[in-house]
């Protein structure tokens, strides 16, 4: 169920995602802002017009733990791959965290490699790069 909100008041927890588009200028001020006015949220942007709000330390890094016993290992034994910062948390705690070549700034300034873009094959690219792949 999609529902608008226009006043904090009218926000009922919990919260499982959000998301906020805005295509004017003004992201990073309005993440600043959400991040402040909603501490028991992290708002994060996505790209230049989208940021995702969730409960804090809700992540992938987050989601991708819950897995690991049924895995049988964790983010410490994986290569990840991200390109937004909905992606940071993953990129750090993996094994190795690898940026596409079209990622933002703060997700290549986190990751332990960088790869070609999606539309280049980074995966491919990476992969075989470590050997994984011939």
């Amino acid at each position: 169920k999609i529902e608008i909100i226009h006043k904090r008041d009218e926000l009922t927890f919990p919260v499982a995602k959000a998301g906020y588009i805005r295509l004017t200028k003004g992201m990073d001020k309005m993440v600043n802002h959400f991040n402040e006015t909603f501490s028991e949220l992290d708002t994060i942007r996505i790209s230049r017009a989208w940021a995702d709000m969730m409960p804090k330390g809700v992540n992938k890094a987050f989601g991708v733990n819950l897995l690991s016993d049924k895995l049988g290992f964790g983010l410490e034994e994986m290569m990840v791959f991200g390109d937004a910062e909905n992606d940071l948390e993953m990129i750090k705690s993996a094994k190795i965290g690898i940026a596409m070549g079209n990622a933002m700034q703060k997700v290549k300034d986190n990751a332990d490699d960088i790869t070609l873009s999606n539309n280049e094959n980074g995966i491919v690219h990476a992969i075989r790069k470590y050997g994984l792949i011939e």
